[in-house]
């Protein structure tokens, strides 16, 4: 069944699955295991701690609370003039206040830096683990059904080059983005995408030449949102409606009694706060789950 955009139109992107005991879930994780080992599937997962939310961008969580604060309607046609403000101020200002080390030309591996401090950006991040993104669902979940979301990422890049194929220089780009390899011959691929500010609804999975600590232990990855005026859902609801390839996005919505039997899974393959944060940060979160894993060594 679909539901409705705040405009009105419907929203079809997901194929809903309830897991309601730990049986569903390992047949689940079964299922995921076999396809990943298949070369030509490349399933990206994200987890989130209520079923309910939206998939969104930090950029658009950012517009929707400011809107809803002050009771302003926002002009979404002024999105793209305000992303490349806040990256520019971003790079005229952050590169004085890091010590790590980063290309501060390349845009993608800025805007995954900006992501990573907690700026707005259109990057969501996602994981090729389904652990890892279980654990997300499931750490801070206290009730109703935490969601794991699924795709094939590599079927999802390719539809998006076959749909837009007339637009040759956004493929071009798109084509330097899709792996870390290309993204470092061809720093400048993510800046030019958003000069061209290419109004047509897609998502795009990429990976940024340097990884941060964090990003590298969660094996993470970003999908980003081609029409920056439209929030993720619309931009892939736009997307599926042109081509009859896209697939849905798989959202699994486990029930929360399934949590002290999935942490303590999750802990026996040292997938918890303490490896998946390095320091003294992850360490001291690992420390609110030990009830429920009833494991103080």
């Amino acid at each position: 069944m679909c539901k409705l955009f705040s405009n009105g139109s419907k929203n079809c992107i997901y194929e809903e699955i309830k897991i309601q005991n730990e049986i569903k879930l390992n047949e689940v994780i079964e299922e995921f295991n076999r396809y990943c080992s298949n070369k030509s599937k490349t399933y990206i997962f994200r987890g989130q701690r209520d079923s309910n939310w939206s998939l969104e961008s930090s950029f658009d969580r950012t517009i929707k609370s400011y809107s809803e604060m002050y009771q302003q309607k926002h002009n979404k046609s002024d999105n793209y003039s305000l992303e490349l403000k806040i990256i520019n101020k971003f790079i005229r200002h952050g590169q004085n206040l890091i010590d790590q080390k980063i290309n501060f030309e390349n845009y993608l591996d800025v805007i995954s830096l900006m992501q990573h401090y907690g700026a707005p950006s259109r990057l969501i991040d996602w994981s090729y683990s389904f652990y890892i993104a279980l654990f997300f669902a499931f750490d801070d979940a206290e009730k109703d059904h935490p969601a794991v979301f699924a795709f094939d990422s590599y079927d999802l890049n390719n539809t998006v080059k076959k749909l837009y194929k007339d637009s040759e220089k956004t493929i071009e780009l798109l084509d330097s983005l899709k792996n870390y390899e290309e993204n470092k011959k061809h720093q400048n691929a993510f800046k030019e995408l958003l000069k061209i500010n290419f109004q047509q609804p897609y998502i795009y999975g990429v990976n940024p030449f340097y990884l941060n600590e964090r990003l590298s232990i969660q094996q993470g990855l970003f999908l980003f949102q081609g029409d920056i005026s439209k929030n993720f859902e619309e931009n892939y609801n736009g997307f599926i409606k042109q081509t009859s390839n896209a697939k849905k996005i798989k959202k699994y919505k486990i029930n929360i009694k399934l949590k002290p039997y999935i942490l303590r899974m999750l802990n026996r393959m040292n997938i918890n706060s303490r490896s998946l944060f390095p320091g003294i940060e992850g360490y001291a979160r690992s420390f609110k789950d030990l009830l429920i894993i009833n494991d103080t060594n």
